[in-house]
């Protein structure tokens, strides 16, 4: 519906440089995947809840059909049709002190590339192993394809002169790591524009 209405605006005012996005996807009709990038919409999604546990499997799983279930978190299908996908971070709020899984861009970046949890082995296997993304979407999605979402392409995103130096160093190279190791990768220092604000 939000992208017909997209669709129809456009028709309405021509294509402008209007940057929408869909926030929250879970469920995406196939016939909709290209269409997020013929018409400009970024797919905004919370890749942190890609996993099997209780509200995918016991409180999703039985009120949709197994072919509409294949299609919770479709990630690498919208990637795949061209769409900007973006890491939303959801409800990083809950976060609490020792919390084995808090909802964090590296926690996600996880579960986008695995789709498994390892915290509740009562939900074994991947959810919807197929839509897995790679280590290179997950960071476009938190760097510079929000950036764009956000007209801010030339001011963030990315490491380049003349762009604020708004970033994290990690205590390891994540393009090392297996997803799985990924989740013991901690940020060192904090640096929020050009200053140390953590370390």
């Amino acid at each position: 519906a939000v992208l017909d209405a997209l669709a129809y605006a456009r028709t309405r005012n021509g294509k402008t440089d209007n940057r929408h996005q869909i926030s929250h996807l879970e469920v995406v009709d196939p016939g909709d995947f290209a269409r997020f990038k013929e018409l400009g919409v970024s797919a905004n999604m919370q890749l942190f809840w890609a996993l099997p546990d209780v509200y995918t499997i016991e409180a999703l799983q039985p009120y949709l059909t197994p072919e509409r279930f294949k299609l919770v978190y479709p990630a690498h299908s919208l990637v795949a049709a061209g769409a900007n996908l973006i890491g939303g971070s959801d409800w990083p709020v809950d976060v609490f002190p020792d919390d084995p899984m808090p909802n964090t861009p590296l926690r996600a970046t996880f579960m986008g590339m695995s789709r498994t949890n390892p915290f509740e082995p009562q939900y074994p296997g991947a959810l919807n192993a197929a839509e897995r993304v790679t280590l290179d979407d997950m960071l476009a999605a938190y760097t510079i394809n929000a950036a764009h979402a956000l007209r801010m392409e030339k001011e963030v995103g990315s490491i380049e002169v003349g762009k604020l130096a708004d970033l994290v160093v990690l205590d390891q190279d994540l393009r090392s790591l297996t997803p799985e190791q990924i989740l013991g990768a901690n940020v060192t220092p904090t640096i929020f524009d050009g200053t140390v604000v953590y370390d």
